[in-house]
């Protein structure tokens, strides 16, 4: 039982004891926050919101904030004293305790402020002041950053030990050859290859190479001679086949192992010059043979391959996985070391850097990491925008000399991004800009600047991607580089300002701007659970847990020892790691060892989503201890838990909260895996409202949407499919309206009025390019309709699906309209809303309740948005349950239809079919991952099954939350918590108590407090226990006869606390003040 509901019933039992209840203790003011973040640094919103939750020292009837006064000072010491030189509010006579907006002094660049709150509670008296709380203003003019952008741009080396440019181009534009055998999940599968070439008679061989990729890993051999082992987990190097090759036939010969069973493939050429100047080339091509085993000297020229069959490459296939162009054929670059010294020769008052990276960054002060933040300055539309983050670094600084330093990575900036399989998609190369500024004690200031007097080298650091993964090289760490002391003479000066890849297209211009939102940070650890060796030397290592983040490996080896880590999801029938479902991301981080000890690794500028560790390169046999997942997301709180009497159930909302996890991070990718991870728009509508029950996602959204409305609307009003936008935009319903939705929901969960004004225009916009393609009400968008998406023939329409969101739409709008103050535009979507929704009846319902052409998701939408007339609605009813029977009461839905199914048939009274549905174990259902081992939620339903094994590689992530939008139904329905007037002032709590549990219980923190329910059956017996915090309103819908319910041991009626009773068919409705309630009842037949 979960220490929220342990305090309900504790707090119940402590009412029935102490008799009436009133409010034992003043209300004091907590959970402090500021623009939804504690303690934020350097913020740009120069009118802040502020919000505080009220709470008592134990379980108090009917408490509630009467009035509140808020200080703000520039001191902690003024602030203390009540000496309020920002601002004072003195009592003021309100409830709100959220969405309060600073309206005290002007605020500066920055400038800090300390803050505290005191309320009054319902009998007017007056609580203690908080715990302080603060909040600093960043840089709020261009002009006030003194710092450069600088960077060091290692060039491709020409020594030969890389492939230039040009061959990159070449293999850029070859095919891939396959070995023509079907899928084998159950075993690898092994191709032995053969290509040939002749070098003339009489000539001298000056130089012979191979570039050549494998899917997945190969041994080469020159005429029967070893030359090296290749994998598809690091990028092309070049093969020296030179003291291989003789005049006369050649063969080279791989070994090909695919070892998740797929056909083994090959991409590259040989090349050889002769020392008359001339040169040939031999690419891989279906003139090349291969086998299925491997007879006596089938590495030999003089072998007789007659019966060997030709590789193939069919022109549709352009790569092994069927998805985003490969990316093996890049060279990554090493990520530079940057760093200045200063002098500090007088105490400090206050130290502040403010830093930013085209690219992502670490920041280094006298040897210490400078705050804990990952991955920054995380992911915007860089053509646009690129935001800053602000530290606090008073205590890093020392007398006399210092140095700060930064690592400069890729970032999204210029790693390969996403389904373009592109690096430098933003155009530039990364750059770094840093601006330390010193308060000294007697009132003068310095400022520590990038610029061009610092200093850049390269480290142990080779390598760092976010999808291909990082290589370091332990032997090459220049050790103290950041610290004082350190000699930097042989470093290069840094090179200063933006530089654009291609010289004739200069970067776009974009702006600067404080963070507004906590960057990701490391969460938790996780230690490996079990480690086996299901072939030779691939140490494979379970976490128990599909999580994102990375490694930390503990190791011992030699001096140059190369260790690979390897990262997958799901491993094969044999107990190898499983990866081809990650397409075209290798995912591996590599490293040399310094040796001499125990050495603790990570990567730096990288994730990886993944369960299993595959470790190889190790010279003995580790303990599980040897690796940990360290789990990153973006800067967000728990906000709920959840349990029930289905232990399945109650794993599958693990599930979704470990895929919520590890899909917010930066922005809400659909997956963080493969070689995708995009923004896309369509997962991010389908789950937040999920997602809010699960964590505090005010801030983690509110960042997110100003990237999605203000960076990648088009000019028709129409919103990109990803944010930040890459590729060619496209528009389908479920993506589209993403903004709108999104931003309705941060109204409904927060109270947020600000994000409705912020994007009002651009919503109004798009409703405006929605009503061109609507006629007589019935949309038809331009785009690609891809309708119900992963669907199991449970869809609808696209006309349908699309009229259906306009309606909703309309709603949604005549809602936000009139939370800002314009009433006309209210009514004008009111009517609307009720045009399109006569429109939808007159042409899809028919008279007995049919959807015209609709499987599951026609009926889902139309309950869950209100779509039908009332006469329509029984009929339509059960049609919609005749559809779940149709497929054995299953679901059929895909990424539109699934988060409304469970909600739409609550809405049609159907939650006995609900529960059926959702508790289903077989295929397809929720639990059916559940019960084979799942820990995050599965992009599609077949993604795994029993007869067929894994779907196509070409989509199919096992971390992807779309589906996760279950959540929703679990803490609305089956817990009943539900908002009843936005940022749950008021709140419903309704649970759903039918067939298949026993008991569920649930907390929530809403923005305006902690709000619990726990209910039981036994028979038609049935208890309730409920807490509703102070300064909120609970109504309370109990399945069960009035005139025998109980409440804290008191026919309800005569119980104190209780405000309003109502009874109905569906049972009694009674109005609460905050408080512990303990509900006790038969059933309502």
């Amino acid at each position: 039982m979960n220490s929220a509901c342990r305090w309900i019933l504790a707090g119940a039992m402590a009412l029935l004891a102490g008799g009436a209840g009133t409010a034992a203790a003043a209300l004091t003011p907590a959970h402090l926050r500021c623009e939804y973040r504690e303690n934020p640094e350097g913020i740009d919103e120069t009118q802040p919101r502020l919000a505080w939750q009220c709470e008592t020292a134990g379980p108090a009837r009917g408490a509630r904030q009467s009035a509140y006064q808020i200080q703000v000072a520039s001191t902690p010491a003024g602030l203390l004293a009540g000496a309020a030189d920002r601002w004072d509010t003195g009592r003021v006579a309100s409830a709100a305790a959220f969405q309060i907006e600073y309206a005290g002094r002007a605020l500066a660049s920055r400038d800090t402020c300390w803050w505290r709150v005191r309320v009054w509670d319902e009998a007017g008296v007056a609580g203690a002041w908080s715990e302080p709380a603060s909040w600093s203003m960043g840089l709020l003019k261009p002009e006030e950053w003194r710092a450069e952008w600088i960077g060091l741009d290692a060039e491709l080396p020409t020594d030969g030990s890389e492939v230039d440019a040009a061959t990159r181009q070449r293999l850029t534009a070859l095919k891939w050859a396959y070995a023509d055998v079907p899928v084998n999940q159950a075993a690898p599968r092994t191709a032995y290859v053969r290509g040939g070439f002749t070098v003339p008679a009489g000539a001298t061989v000056r130089r012979a190479t191979a570039a050549l990729l494998v899917d997945q890993v190969a041994k080469v051999a020159v005429n029967g001679v070893p030359v090296a082992e290749i994998s598809r987990w690091e990028q092309v190097m070049l093969l020296d086949l030179t003291p291989h090759v003789r005049p006369g036939a050649n063969v080279v010969a791989l070994e090909v192992t695919q070892w998740d069973g797929h056909p083994p493939a090959v991409l590259g050429e040989v090349t050889f010059a002769l020392a008359d100047g001339t040169e040939q080339r031999v690419t891989v091509d279906t003139s090349w043979t291969f086998a299925l085993t491997a007879p006596d000297g089938w590495q030999r020229p003089e072998f007789a391959a007659t019966e060997w069959r030709p590789l193939v490459s069919p022109p549709e296939k352009r790569n092994p996985w069927d998805g985003p162009p490969q990316t093996f054929t890049y060279w990554l670059p090493p990520p530079p070391y940057l760093r200045t010294s200063f002098a500090v020769t007088k105490p400090v008052r206050r130290a502040v850097v403010y830093a930013t990276a085209l690219g992502a960054y670490e920041l280094q002060l006298n040897g210490q990491r400078v705050g804990r933040d990952q991955l920054t300055p995380g992911w915007t539309d860089f053509r646009a925008r690129v935001q800053y983050q602000t530290y606090d670094v008073t205590r890093q600084l020392a007398a006399g000399e210092n140095v700060l330093g930064g690592i400069l990575g890729d970032g999204w900036y210029a790693s390969i991004l996403g389904y373009t399989g592109r690096r430098y998609f933003y155009g530039g190369y990364p750059r770094l800009r840093a601006q330390l500024e010193i308060e000294y004690a007697d009132g003068t200031r310095d400022v520590v600047a990038t610029n061009g007097a610092w200093r850049g080298g390269f480290g142990g650091f080779r390598q760092a991607d976010l999808m291909a993964g990082a290589a370091y090289d332990a032997r090459r760490e220049p050790a103290g580089w950041s610290r004082p002391g350190f000699a930097a003479a042989g470093w290069r000066p840094v090179a200063t300002g933006l530089r654009p890849v291609d010289p004739a297209k200069p970067l776009a211009t974009f702006v600067v701007e404080a963070a507004n939102a906590d960057a990701a940070r490391v969460a938790e650890l996780l230690l490996a659970r079990t480690v086996t060796e299901p072939r030779p030397g691939a140490w494979t290592f379970d976490l128990g847990q599909n999580m994102v983040g990375w490694v930390r490996l503990k190791v011992r080896g030699r001096a140059g020892q190369k260790v690979m880590v390897r990262h997958g999801e799901m491993l094969n029938p044999n107990g190898t790691l499983y990866t081809s479902n990650l397409r075209g991301a290798n995912a591996v981080d590599v490293y040399w060892l310094q040796g001499g000890g125990e050495e603790v690794l990570e990567p730096r500028f990288t994730f990886h989503g993944f369960r299993y560790v595959e470790v190889t390169g190790l010279e003995e046999r580790p303990a599980p201890e040897a690796v940990t997942g360290v789990v990153v997301h973006s800067g967000m709180e728990p906000a709920g838990e959840f349990e029930c009497s289905n232990p399945l159930l109650t794993q599958l909302w693990r599930n979704v909260v470990w895929g919520q996890k590890g899909n917010y991070l930066e922005v809400p990718t659909d997956c963080p895996q493969r070689d995708e991870r995009a923004g896309w728009s369509g997962d991010a509508e389908f789950f937040i409202r999920a997602g809010t029950y699960n964590f505090d996602v005010a801030g983690f959204f509110t960042r997110w949407l100003r990237t999605l409305v203000q960076d990648t609307q088009l000019p028709s009003g129409a919103f990109g499919n990803v944010a930040p936008l890459f590729g060619t935009a496209w528009t389908a319903a479920g993506w589209s309206e993403s903004a709108l939705v999104c931003t309705h929901t941060l109204y409904r969960v927060y109270g947020d009025t600000r994000v409705i004004r912020r994007n009002y225009e651009a919503m109004t916009r798009y409703m405006g390019w929605v009503a061109q393609q609507t006629k007589d009400g019935i949309v038809t968008l331009r785009g690609r309709g891809i309708g119900d998406h992963l669907n199991l023939d449970g869809g609808a329409p696209t006309t349908v699906i699309e009229t259906a969101y306009y309606a909703y739409l309309a709603d949604a709008m005549a809602e936000m309209a009139a939370a800002i103050g314009r009433a006309d535009d209210a009514r004008r979507y009111a009517a609307l809303a009720t045009e399109v929704r006569a429109a939808f009846q007159a042409a899809f319902v028919a008279a007995d309740g049919t959807i015209r052409d609709s499987r599951q998701v026609g009926y889902a939408l139309a309950f869950a948005w209100n779509l039908l007339t009332p006469e329509r609605r029984p009929a339509a009813a059960a049609k919609f349950v005749g559809e779940l029977e149709r497929r054995g009461w299953h679901l059929g839905t895909g990424f539109v239809g699934t988060p409304r199914l469970l909600p739409a048939l609550h809405r049609a009274g159907r939650d006995d079919v609900a529960y059926r549905v959702l508790l289903q174990e077989d295929y397809p259902s929720w639990l059916f991952p559940v019960k084979h081992g799942a820990t995050t939620i599965w992009e599609r339903w077949d993604g795994w099954t029993l007869e067929r094994g894994f779907q196509t590689i070409a989509m199919n992530s096992f971390n992807h939350y779309a589906y996760g939008s279950v959540a929703e139904y679990l803490f609305r329905h089956v817990s009943g918590i539900e908002e009843a007037e936005p940022g749950f002032r008021t709140v419903r709590i309704e649970p759903a108590m039918a067939d298949g549990l026993t008991w569920a219980r649930a907390s929530y923190r809403a923005i305006s407090g902690r709000v619990s329910t726990e209910w039981r059956r036994e028979g038609n017996r049935l208890s309730l226990g409920v807490e509703i915090p102070p300064n909120v309103t609970g109504i309370v819908r109990v399945p069960a006869r009035a005139s025998r319910l109980m409440v804290n041991g008191q026919p309800v009626a005569k119980s104190v606390g209780v405000t309003r009773v109502d009874a109905g068919d569906y049972g009694t409705e009674v109005r609460v003040e905050p408080g512990v309630y303990a509900f006790e009842g038969e059933l309502a037949p």
